[in-house]
């Protein structure tokens, strides 16, 4: 094997008679010549030329050192960056300068490089340190590669002046002041939201301190806190209530805060009008006597029958008032809605408010049968039996009972479609040939012994 890589070896290596050396070449070019063994292709195997490797301690203990000599430092972690390694600072190539080790491409020790827009060189090092001349960018910060600023002083940190002060010393962010006094001060006109109208806007340089604390206040009137175009949360974090004040007609006015409009509290009450709540929601008349024509009162959502109709998962006891049934159909949730007027939905349908909610046929025990076929034989658990065959008659049949149930009473409705269809009793009866009339009722009582028909 080992003459066969040195024939192997013999062939891929050429020299002339002119000093040259070649590999993989017949024809070298300079004094050696290397050519790649696979010079294109998508072949995996690897072409290059490999440059002796050497840790720093090594590099640093070499003498007599030819000028130009070639290595690569693979580690730093021995040795020192002084004498001939006091460039070795980092792994990589370098080349002996005839005095000391230097990093290939730096230049001939390092003092060609020249600094700006806020680095400084000296000996050979770049320092941070000057003045920013260029427009200059940061980027490739992330969770672990973090930009930070610290200080000791006030004012430790400031964009133009007073544009934006930091107070490293007491932790204040100012902005309009080069000393703030609280966590954050803002000197002038404040506005946060968007641009032009509809935005929150917190006026005023310098305002003389209210008297009460805790307040967010305008001097300007008609002013106030105002936003219309998303939820706005307000809360309390602690076992206190809050209040919303007015002093005037209206929150626009620019009286004195004196009038408890609404209360919140953490009690999990509400008051309108009140500031002391006795149930979870409590409202107080605005003008609870006198002659005032102004309007106190609740105003339920208005809705027609197709919204009601078209609601879904509507909770167990929400309350509406139809104000129309011109739209949607008596059907399905809105079955009882047939007039306007106030409707609460008890979890299937929508009932109305203040009236029975009892079926269109009640009976006071069992339940209601319709029977719509030619015949029907009468059950025991029968009470209340309507008849809606849609042609011709439906023949009842009524089974012996026994003594114990004397006084077992029937009530039968004949809704059949027309006169010429009335039902026929037969079974145990008296009248075993009675008809019984269209759109007429009759009770069938039994006696011990037999069904009798008393109105028949």
């Amino acid at each position: 094997m080992k003459k066969q890589l040195l024939s192997i070896a013999i062939l891929a290596f050429t020299a002339t008679a002119y000093g040259q050396v070649g590999i993989n070449t017949t024809a070298p070019a300079t004094t050696l010549d290397i050519t790649a063994k696979n010079a294109t292709g998508t072949t995996t195997a690897v072409d290059g030329l490999m440059i002796p490797r050497v840790d720093r301690q090594r590099a640093q203990s070499m003498s007599s050192v030819p000028t130009s000599t070639m290595i690569y430092v693979n580690d730093i972690s021995t040795g020192t960056t002084s004498g001939t390694a006091a460039n070795i600072d980092a792994v990589g190539f370098y080349y002996y300068n005839g005095t000391a080790w230097t990093k290939m491409g730096s230049g001939a020790g390092g003092s060609a490089v020249t600094a700006n827009n806020g680095l400084t060189q000296a000996s050979g090092n770049i320092q941070l340190g000057g003045a920013l001349t260029q427009a200059t960018t940061v980027s490739g910060l992330s969770a672990t590669n973090t930009m930070g600023f610290t200080g000791t002083g006030v004012n430790a940190f400031s964009v133009d002046s007073s544009t934006l002060s930091v107070d490293a010393a007491n932790h204040r962010t100012g902005f309009g002041t080069t000393a703030p006094l609280e966590t954050v001060q803002v000197l002038g006109s404040s506005k946060f939201g968007r641009t032009g109208t509809n935005s929150i806007i917190i006026d005023g340089v310098s305002p003389t301190p209210l008297s009460t604390n805790g307040l967010i206040a305008s001097s300007v009137k008609n002013g106030g806190i105002l936003y219309s175009e998303a939820d706005v949360n307000v809360g309390i974090l602690n076992t206190q209530q809050m209040n919303i004040l007015s002093g005037g007609t209206d929150f626009s006015s620019d009286k004195i805060l004196d009038k408890v409009v609404a209360s919140f509290q953490a009690a999990g009450k509400a008051g309108i009008n009140t500031d002391a709540p006795a149930a979870t929601v409590d409202m107080n008349a605005a003008q609870p006597t006198g002659t005032a024509t102004a309007v106190d009162g609740i105003l339920i959502p208005r809705v027609d029958r197709q919204r009601a109709q078209s609601m879904t998962s509507v909770p167990v006891s929400t309350l509406v008032y139809v104000n129309s049934i011109s739209t949607g159909t008596q059907s399905g949730s809105a079955v009882n809605i047939d007039a306007a007027g106030f409707y609460y939905n008890d979890g299937t349908n929508w009932q109305k408010l203040g009236a029975s909610s009892a079926p269109a046929y009640q009976n006071i025990r069992g339940g209601v049968v319709k029977p719509t076929t030619a015949s029907y034989t009468v059950q025991p658990s029968d009470y209340f039996v309507v008849t809606s065959a849609s042609s011709g008659g439906v023949t009842m049949t009524f089974p012996a009972l026994t003594a114990a149930d004397a006084g077992r009473t029937v009530y039968v409705y004949n809704y059949n479609p027309s006169a010429a269809a009335n039902p026929a009793a037969s079974g145990v009866i008296t009248a075993t040939t009675a008809n019984f009339n269209y759109q007429r009722g009759y009770m069938a009582i039994w006696t011990g012994a037999e069904w009798i028909i008393p109105n028949k």
